[in-house]
């Protein structure tokens, strides 16, 4: 996520910093930054398999996970929302607009504008989505059909992404941008909740199998990076590298799992980064973009760039993780204690 915010747009970064020159007069090199749109399928791969755990198909069932979801999420969102209109307002930056006004604000709140103070909170409106509405379509499907649903779910999944890919006159006018987005994806996600929802014993074995022999390991691993590499370099700005990063994107988890062993240092480390994403993927612009931007570009090395984003907003992910879960806490036994008042 943060090689695909950091190089593809020249524009954000500062004129006095080498790389801006460097890539406005390099467009070979604008390919990495647009192979780092693989953390879109990335993260709808992660929300598929969660979903994909849940056994409970009443009515009620679905509709309570799915809130539940969101409403997990909501709190990181509202906080960070809050917390950086607040920074905006009182600490402005020159070279970017925003519309600070109430009504966006209140547009913000109700996520009729998810990107009111950051334009990477895009993804937001896709996320509900997937969780609103097509995990309750899923459950339903599997539901009534038992585990002949996920072939069915794969195959629709596979169907809709090509027309959001090739034939989009065959879609309602309604699905465009963000939403033909997640239908271009909508394969990784099903795949997701394809693994969560089903056991995958012979899935283990054969993966314990090539765990042993290292050779194969490396001989998968070489040709995939091989491959995917010479393919995106053809089809950089084609259709078809839409199509890669699905395939991709299921390449770099199996090869994942069959390189990461489980309880390794590696694991902890993923499982730690993971458990921030959703404030990394929040607050990481206000670092790139917005405060950090003139310092952290003036290092003229996007490896520099990239890892002290990373540091700073894993740190500012802590912390904000922190203080939100002390409020809530202090929020919730405030509320028993009215509770109480009001029984007496």
């Amino acid at each position: 996520m943060f090689i695909h915010h950091a190089i593809p747009w020249p524009e954000r970064i500062p004129l006095s910093s080498e790389l801006h020159n460097y890539i406005a007069s390099n467009n070979d090199f604008i390919w990495y930054g647009y192979l780092g749109r693989i953390c879109i399928p990335l993260f709808m791969f992660v929300t598929g398999v969660g979903m994909g755990f849940f056994k409970n198909f009443s009515l009620s069932g679905i509709w309570s996970r799915a809130l539940h979801v969101c409403a997990k999420f909501y709190q990181i969102y509202l906080f960070s929302l809050i917390i950086g209109t607040i920074l905006l307002y009182n600490f402005p930056i020159d070279y970017m607009a925003f519309d600070l006004s109430l009504h966006g604000f209140v547009q913000a709140l109700l996520l009729c504008n998810p990107s009111y103070i950051c334009l990477e909170w895009w993804y937001t409106s896709v996320f509900l989505a997937l969780i609103l509405f097509v995990f309750p379509i899923f459950s339903f499907l599997q539901r009534f059909f038992g585990k002949t649903a996920i072939a069915l779910i794969l195959l629709i999944s596979c169907y809709l992404s090509f027309l959001a890919i090739y034939d989009t006159n065959q879609l309602p006018a309604w699905i465009s941008g963000n939403y033909q987005i997640m239908l271009i994806f909508l394969p990784v996600f099903s795949l997701g909740y394809a693994i969560g929802a089903c056991n995958l014993q012979y899935l283990n074995k054969v993966i314990e199998i090539i765990r042993k022999k290292i050779i194969i390991r490396l001989g998968l691993l070489f040709t995939v990076s091989i491959l995917s590499y010479e393919f995106i370099i053809s089809n950089i700005f084609s259709p078809d590298l839409l199509v890669m990063l699905n395939v991709l994107t299921c390449a770099v988890v199996f090869m994942t799992i069959l390189l990461v062993q489980k309880d390794s240092i590696c694991c902890k480390i993923l499982s730690f980064l993971g458990k921030y994403s959703a404030y990394m993927w929040l607050n990481h612009s206000f670092i790139l973009y917005y405060y950090f931007r003139d310092i952290i570009y003036s290092t003229n090395s996007f490896v520099i760039v990239i890892t002290v984003t990373t540091l700073l907003s894993l740190i500012i992910a802590v912390i904000s993780d922190r203080i939100l879960n002390a409020l809530v806490g202090t929020l919730r036994k405030t509320y028993q204690k009215w509770k109480l008042l009001m029984i007496k």
